[in-house]
């Protein structure tokens, strides 16, 4: 390769990485641009603390969106055996997802299953019905027996330190449910966002972002049993600008466990239902 051939190449794939970041800066502009779709306050809850680059010389910071995914009643439906249970039939006509057709077993594929991942809008709840919910089913347990031994009742009369020991991992769990584990729920899943926003118009509690479903179907008897489940938001890494680093710097360096509820933060979502951070504050 001569030297005028190599300085050329070099142009056109700097000129490449140039028009990417300048098409980048002008995509995160335009989701900015305006009022924002929603903003939700989170705390480090919600919100991965202290993930950098893992170099020392790099000074990005960014935090992790935390999200658990609210289930229906309906987990064993034998018309639809669905991994989240709002994701029944019904959704998944509603979405336009037809489950991807199993292959019959054989030899090269002897499991007769399909899988297959579509991409949708996801309604992110926060501290709504869904975390009351997780908290309800997380201490319900605990509360049954805690009423027993309050009534001088041992739920196993012949294994005290069993039950003692479960009756501790029930608070202990839930304790994480109630004080600890994320609030924010993925709890529906449409294609239109003016449509999923006049379901869910709270624009402080609901927010809007585009993720993946996977479907999966596998044949049972000869014919293809459809399940389906939510696989993940696509911008859970979000940026911490220089002027809030000192506010997260601080907050990863405690135990995060143990360390619930020192940052607030505002999460907003923009035109194109990206996220990023607006403010944050250290709390006592």
């Amino acid at each position: 390769m001569n030297a005028g051939r190599g300085r050329w190449l070099l142009v056109a794939a700097l000129s490449v990485v140039a028009l990417a970041n300048v098409a980048a800066l002008a995509g995160a502009a335009y989701n900015r641009g305006g009022t924002p779709e929603s903003t939700l306050d989170l705390s480090e809850r919600e919100l991965g603390m202290g993930l950098g680059s893992g170099d020392a010389e790099d000074s990005a910071l960014a935090v992790r969106l935390e999200y658990l995914v609210a289930n229906g009643a309906d987990l064993d439906s034998p018309a639809l055996p669905s991994i989240v249970g709002w994701l029944d039939a019904a959704k998944l006509a509603e979405l336009g997802i037809r489950g991807p057709r199993p292959r019959p077993a054989s030899v090269r594929y002897p499991m007769p299953w399909a899988s297959a991942s579509h991409e949708v809008l996801l309604v992110l709840e926060f501290d709504g019905p869904a975390y009351r919910q997780a908290v309800e089913n997380a201490c319900a347990p605990h509360a049954a027996e805690a009423a027993m031994a309050a009534a001088g009742v041992s739920p196993r009369p012949d294994r005290s330190e069993v039950a003692a020991r479960l009756a501790e991992l029930g608070a202990r769990r839930c304790t994480q449910a109630r004080e600890r584990d994320s609030r924010l729920f993925v709890v529906d899943a449409g294609r239109d966002p003016t449509a999923l926003r006049a379901r869910y118009p709270d624009r402080a509690h609901y927010a809007i972002a585009r993720g993946m479903i996977e479907v999966s179907s596998r044949l049972e008897g000869g014919v293809a049993q459809v399940s389906a489940r939510v696989g993940r938001l696509q911008a859970t890494t979000i940026h911490v600008p220089r002027s809030l680093r000192a506010v997260f710097e601080t907050a990863s360096a405690g135990d995060r466990g143990r360390q619930a509820g020192r940052t607030a933060a505002q999460l907003a979502f923009g035109r194109r239902l990206e996220p990023w951070l607006l403010e944050a504050r250290a709390v006592d």
